[in-house]
């Protein structure tokens, strides 16, 4: 154990690093010290239950801590896959104090990629769109709309699979899921499960998301590799208990994989 362990107020972490790594429980408590700032985004995973919830709060004396959103970031606290938390004498200051590439308006991001002429764009020029974007939905977007689109996706995904960027990494993930789903020629399917098994766990949330979409394409349209994949999701156990409205599927690859391949039946014959 280190010496700034984060389990004591004698041995406090220093920044919001490690909690990347951290899944809170039920009943855990998140403590910031008054009259602390903190230059950097609070990410919070973790499900906490009814009558013992998650939570957020401040110790000691002084001024509420403040969370400052970094420049030209969306959000200075961003919670995924989380319920029943709390948080409480927290202050939370996002100035968008820098254009995020041309501009910070949103609608504006989403309209430009709508009308972008894809043929005019070169694989770099794309890459450095992606890599401009610090919002998960106008990277989604961009992927959709864009990037899925080009002729170059390929040489894109390949780029991104081994790229550090948060983004480019969320892009490439979701690429090599559509190939895995439409066309896997060419593709280290058993590779492909020895990198989601061993960086999934600790991956940051905007990867993980689409590193799992990866994982439930191949449990439903590679059945020898199902048992691998369901295995592989229930050890792991994202998303197992994400919250879910009425009617849709379950992001937690084994429910995921088991629904879908429940729904494409038996062949019963083939015609020609």
């Amino acid at each position: 154990m280190s010496i700034q362990d984060g389990q004591s107020l004698h041995r406090p972490w220093k920044s919001f690093k490690n909690l990347e790594q951290l899944k809170l429980r039920a009943g855990d408590q998140l403590l910031l010290k008054r009259g602390s700032r903190f230059l950097e985004v609070l990410r919070i995973s973790g499900q906490g239950e009814k009558g013992n919830i998650i939570r957020v709060d401040a110790y000691g004396e002084g001024n509420k801590p403040q969370v400052l959103a970094p420049d030209a970031s969306l959000y200075a606290v961003l919670l995924s896959n989380s319920s029943y938390q709390s948080m409480q004498n927290l202050e939370i200051v996002n100035t968008g104090t820098q254009p995020m590439a041309g501009t910070g308006n949103i609608d504006a991001r989403f309209l430009a990629i709508l009308i972008l002429d894809i043929k005019a764009l070169s694989a770099d020029d794309i890459d450095a769109m992606i890599r401009s974007v610090n919002f998960i939905y106008v990277a989604d977007w961009l992927s959709a709309y864009v990037i899925k689109q080009h002729p170059n996706h390929e040489v894109l995904r390949e780029r991104w699979m081994s790229t550090d960027h948060l983004m480019a990494a969320r892009a490439g993930w979701s690429l090599t899921s559509g190939r895995v789903a439409r066309n896997p020629d060419g593709l280290d399917i058993q590779a492909l499960l020895n990198l989601i098994e061993a960086e999934m766990p600790n991956a940051t949330l905007e990867v993980q998301w689409t590193m799992n979409t990866t994982l439930a394409q191949i449990g439903i349209h590679h059945p020898e590799y199902r048992d691998r994949a369901l295995a592989m999701g229930e050890k792991m156990g994202i998303y197992r208990d994400y919250p879910v409205s009425k009617g849709c599927t379950s992001p937690f690859a084994p429910i995921w994989i088991n629904e879908i391949v429940s729904r494409q039946g038996n062949v019963v014959a083939i015609i020609i």
